[in-house]
């Protein structure tokens, strides 16, 4: 998949690197994804299908209003995927990135946390919790 057409993504993402574990770049936002299958069974289509729409419609949101992010997007079959947003970022780190594998890219990525959703502002690990309607998100943050 040369593009990624996501539902209320705004932008197109165009595939920078991969195949199995595959990288897009958003130009006008300027943003990373970053998509992790952790086993054979799963893909890239599998990870971004593999989510409730509370925390899908989170994701698109950040991803429409903020430039500069990585978002680290994985799962593991059996389970709905987990992500890690990264806004700690500026232009520079992400074209920067845009040139290194996947590995050179996660290795600078710090440490996402332990929870099915988390963020990382200002050096710290915040996780994200959703509740309610489907439709709908509540974000509880607890900073560790």
């Amino acid at each position: 998949m040369d593009r990624l057409c996501l539902r209320n993504l705004e932008h197109q993402y165009d595939l920078i690197k991969g195949k199995r574990f595959c990288i897009y770049h958003d130009n006008i936002n300027n943003n990373l994804i970053i998509f992790s299958p952790y086993d054979q069974v799963d893909d890239v289509e599998n990870i971004y299908n593999g989510i409730k729409n509370s925390a899908y419609e989170y994701l698109m949101n950040e991803l429409n209003t903020n430039d500069n992010i990585v978002i680290h997007w994985s799962k593991i079959e059996g389970t709905t995927s987990d992500y890690t947003i990264y806004y700690d970022f500026n232009e520079a780190t992400i074209n920067n990135m845009k040139n290194k594998t996947y590995k050179e890219i996660v290795k600078i990525l710090p440490s996402g946390g332990h929870m099915k959703y988390n963020e990382i502002k200002n050096g710290l690990v915040k996780p994200i919790g959703f509740r309610g309607d489907p439709s709908e998100y509540l974000i509880d943050r607890v900073i560790h």
